[in-house]
């Protein structure tokens, strides 16, 4: 009856313009199909070419003829130093009259970029979320009970309109638990909260969601009754971290993957592919020379937003990797890839210019109930320094054989450095890495 109440208040009060501004936007999105996107990617791209200045510069180099239009492969590649370098001239002309904003994205890849939204592309993101909860989970979002472990203080408490934000989470019956901050005090209130709360839906940061996880199974505590879906976003889900989430909850895990330049852009079918969000946006998986990637092959992600006309970001690249792969056969219609494989940062550069996925280096540090929080970090070329956060004593033999396992993914020539630490910085919002590349980030700044 209280959860009733508080859903039409949320409804017809607290977000009535939000639900209303999503409500047809989510039908849109539930029928969109793929012969829907040539349609929605002309209109940005016109609109590009006609309101705003650095595609306009691009549109008139290429010497068209009159009446021609440019094919999304005539626009080059979009760079994080592009967006930075050209944010004015990426603004489109009436960009004021759209009720946009500025964000920017966490700096975990160095300098944070700053970003324009506009209100539609705002309504869209939430219009997206909405789909999700509704047509793949099955969850009312204003009625059924949530959990939400994100953020830090720049997300939970940045806004003028803090209370506000709090009234309307607590209308939606959402409990937000902060992650910036998860010792084994606040562990446990959390396990207090979800039994107490018994959440339909749980959505939170990978590294959140399975800290969580891992402190019930180490603890020997109980989350009950499992939840009807687990929604992971905003870093990399391991297949260990996934196992040791959908072991505690007793539900299958739903990953999500998007940034805050284009929102969300793909989710996880049951089969494990990631179906692109294609009402929202359009994403390509690219070779090196930028030609498609093939079924298997690993390549760079480059995405065009939709929705944003306030400041369209035409092939950006936003600095993760991908694996192209064959069209899913779980019945959804949407083009779908195979996997994530990282942010740039995540790899680790080699003293011979190779390139090896930092989540190589995490494997050895799983099933450590002694290890309460660990970071690979890579300082020099040739040093990298395992920062471990300790639980309890370190067994001699699973030191060793540790060190062992990570200097023969690195090589001879690398030094492994073990430090204990009091403490494992997160990033501005919240997130905890397990692996970073200092050198692969400094030589990739500009991607």
């Amino acid at each position: 009856m209280i959860r009733t109440l508080k859903a039409f208040i949320y409804e017809n009060v607290v977000a009535r313009r939000r639900v209303r501004e999503s409500a047809p936007l989510e039908k849109i999105a539930a029928s969109f199909t793929s012969a829907d996107v040539p349609v929605a990617l002309d209109a940005i791209l016109s609109h590009a070419v006609a309101k705003v200045p650095y595609y306009r510069r691009i549109a008139e180099g290429k010497n068209l003829p009159a009446g021609s239009k440019l094919s999304l492969q005539d626009f080059p590649i979009l760079t994080r130093t592009d967006l930075q370098s050209n944010f004015d001239a990426l603004k489109s002309d009436d960009s004021e009259m759209r009720n946009s904003r500025k964000d920017s994205t966490g700096g975990s890849t160095g300098q944070p970029v700053i970003f324009l939204q506009d209100s539609a592309h705002r309504a869209w993101v939430r219009a997206s979320e909405e789909y999700l909860f509704r047509n793949w989970f099955g969850i009312d979002r204003s009625r059924d009970p949530k959990i939400i472990l994100w953020g830090s203080a720049v997300d939970l408490h940045k806004s003028k309109n803090w209370i506000m934000k709090k009234w309307m989470l607590a209308c939606s019956n959402t409990y937000l638990l902060n992650a910036f901050r998860m010792s084994p005090e606040i562990l446990r209130g959390y396990v207090a909260a979800y039994n107490r709360i018994r959440p339909k839906l749980i959505k939170g940061y990978s590294v959140s969601v399975y800290t969580l996880c891992r402190f019930v199974r180490d603890y020997g505590l109980k989350l009950s009754p499992p939840p009807v879906a687990v929604y992971t976003a905003a870093d990399m889900l391991s297949a260990e971290m996934r196992e040791v989430i959908e072991g505690e909850l007793g539900c299958r895990v739903t990953d999500i993957y998007g940034s805050r330049e284009v929102g969300l852009a793909a989710a996880q079918c049951p089969l494990g592919k990631y179906h692109i969000l294609n009402f929202i946006c359009h994403l390509e998986i690219l070779r090196p020379d930028g030609t498609p990637a093939a079924p298997g092959e690993e390549g760079r992600i480059v995405i065009t937003t939709l929705r944003n006309y306030s400041m369209p970001l035409i092939r950006y690249e936003i600095g993760d990797f991908a694996v192209a792969g064959e069209k899913c056969t779980c019945g959804l219609e949407s083009s779908s890839f195979d996997s994530i494989r990282g942010r740039m940062f995540d790899y680790f550069t080699m003293p011979d210019g190779n390139l090896i996925e930092g989540g190589y280096f995490t494997k050895p540090m799983f099933n450590r109930p002694w290890v309460e929080e660990f970071q690979v970090l890579q300082t020099k070329v040739d040093e990298i320094e395992l920062h471990l956060k300790l639980r309890g004593k370190v067994p001699a033999n699973e030191r060793e054989e540790i060190m062992d396992q990570m200097q023969k993914i690195a090589g001879a020539n690398i030094r492994i450095i073990w430090m204990e630490v009091d403490e494992i910085p997160r990033s501005r919002h919240g997130k905890l890495f397990f692996c970073r590349s200092l050198v692969t980030k400094s030589s990739t700044s500009g991607s």
